[in-house]
């Protein structure tokens, strides 16, 4: 299966998963809105969404991928690869296991951790915010195993599962919302997204069970060993977890920070978020998904990796133009026309609006860091990405303090853009100074993007300006005037990438 074929498989399960996210923020926002019930929900969510950052798919990944290829026969199961899998899949699982039985014990304390205004907002608040974040906390267990037999198909080249499998998640969301409202169950709401988020991630845990099954070789626990084969992963993964968990740690810190902030702050950066991940998972996560087993085996043959790499990065940063182009000038729009409506209000549409024009500055280093990363994890190399890390991180908090007490909510969006740049520059600058990456090459992308954004800035604007569409208008009419300028957009990046021929190896 070739590169192009295998991130299109990636990107249409990401998208089918993002169209059912979108759904699934629709209903949360009709029936939460912004404040303290939808604060509630996110602050909880943050809690298993971070072991499944760290465990479930980022450090884990990057750590488990190259050495199990490394095991394998030309992405063929052997016995010694079989007993790597099982050996680290037992240890994996108890280990998920353990930290699910102290979270769901110490939950109060957690959460007095995370988000200590929670408790200055009165008994029920609180209460009701350690049961929602205790009913959340199972999920750990069903995404685990999902990330973890997902790395092992997209080893043996198979993306197909793993690709389609959580889009599950926002399925639970959308089932357990259908329930409440055909029953009409006399329940605070808050418990709703929150039970169908468990049910999502065993629906997870079931697509990925069955797809297994159907392999020719049989996972199965085995008494937890430490093997020399399970030690250097653990050597591996290690470094790979503290960087992992420093960029997850920048998210933490913004929670923390947000829930101290005026009401609904928590909210307002989770929708903005939400609508920024779209393009950098459908695209960037991709990608990178796709292109890490493939640089590991290049490197294992000893091949050169910099013009295929090259025609990635420069193909990934003009959609990156593309999508900040298009969220920055109609973050308003695109926030009124499709969150408010219900408890979601026009105060919270100008103020995630603001986030979100904002935050979309950041999707080209996003994405481009996606895409370089991998090149560090690809040669084995877990513990620079963790030293640049952890500078970002400590950037990112002196940032946000300082940026608060001006801008409020908005100066964590304005620390998190400008750590995230400093991050991908300084990966850039050492890939460049190793000769991993020629600097002509990576100049020449770097320009490309800088013309293509001018481009589409340029054609965003015109078109606004001739449309000048009221957020008054009815929804179809946005949703025609979103399609449109989009579609003009898109019709603008294609022709861009074929007009410069930056699909070629050269």
């Amino acid at each position: 299966m070739n590169f192009l074929k295998s991130s299109a498989i990636v990107s249409i399960g990401t998208l089918s998963s993002r169209i059912l996210g979108f759904v699934r923020d629709l209903l949360i926002a009709r029936f939460l809105g912004a404040g303290i019930s939808s604060d509630i929900l996110f602050i909880g969510l943050r809690i298993p969404n971070t072991f499944r950052q760290i465990f479930g798919e980022g450090a884990f990944n990057l750590a488990f991928v190259p050495l199990f290829k490394k095991y394998c026969d030309d992405k063929q199961v052997n016995s010694k690869s079989l007993k790597f899998l099982e050996e680290t899949f037992s240890m994996f699982m108890l280990a998920i296991l353990a930290i699910l039985i102290v979270c769901e014990i110490f939950m109060p304390q957690i959460l007095n951790v995370l988000a200590p205004s929670l408790a200055e907002r009165g008994e029920d608040v609180y209460n009701l915010a350690v049961n929602v974040s205790r009913i959340l906390m199972p999920y750990i267990l069903f995404v685990s195993y999902m990330t973890f037999m997902g790395a092992v198909l997209n080893s043996l080249g198979k993306f197909a599962a793993m690709a389609f499998a959580p889009a599950m998640v926002n399925v639970g969301y959308i089932v357990a919302f259908v329930v409440y409202l055909l029953f009409n169950i006399d329940k605070n709401i808050t418990y709703v997204p929150a039970i169908g988020f468990v049910f999502g991630g065993f629906l997870q845990f079931l697509v990925m069970y069955l797809t297994i099954k159907r392999m020719p070789f049989t996972i199965k626990f085995r008494k937890p060993t430490l093997s020399p084969e399970v030690k250097l992963l653990f050597v591996k993964f290690v470094p790979t977890m503290l960087g992992s968990g420093i960029v997850i740690l920048n998210s933490l810190v913004s929670v923390f920070l947000a829930s101290s902030l005026q009401q609904g702050s928590v909210s307002f950066l989770f929708y903005s978020d939400r609508m920024v991940q779209l393009p950098t998972a459908l695209f960037g996560t991709a990608i990178a998904t796709v292109l890490l087993p493939t640089l590991t085996q290049k490197m294992k043959q000893e091949q050169d990796i910099s013009n295929a790499f090259m025609r990635v990065f420069s193909i990934t940063l003009i959609i990156a133009a593309f999508c900040t182009a298009f969220m920055y000038l109609n973050a308003e729009i695109i926030i009124n026309t499709l969150f408010e409506r219900g408890a979601f209000d026009t105060t919270a549409t100008e103020k995630t609006s603001a986030a979100l024009a904002l935050m979309s500055l950041s999707i080209p280093a996003i994405m481009a860091l996606k895409i370089v990363s991998v090149i560090f994890y690809a040669q084995g190399n877990t513990k620079l990405p963790t030293i640049i890390a952890a500078f970002s991180f400590t950037i990112n908090l002196v940032l946000c303090l300082i940026l608060m007490q001006y801008y409020d909510y908005l100066g964590l969006v304005m620390a998190g853009v400008i750590s995230i740049y400093f991050t991908i520059i300084i990966q850039l600058v050492i890939v460049l100074n190793r000769r991993v990456l020629k600097f002509a090459k990576v100049l020449k992308s770097i320009g490309m993007f800088i013309i293509a954004q001018t481009g589409l800035l340029i054609l965003f604007n015109f078109v606004i300006n001739i449309w000048n569409i009221s957020l008054q208008s009815g929804i179809m009419y946005k949703l025609l005037y979103l399609s449109i300028i989009g579609c003009l957009g898109l019709i603008f990046t294609i022709s861009f990438v074929y007009v410069f021929k930056l699909y070629k190896n050269k």
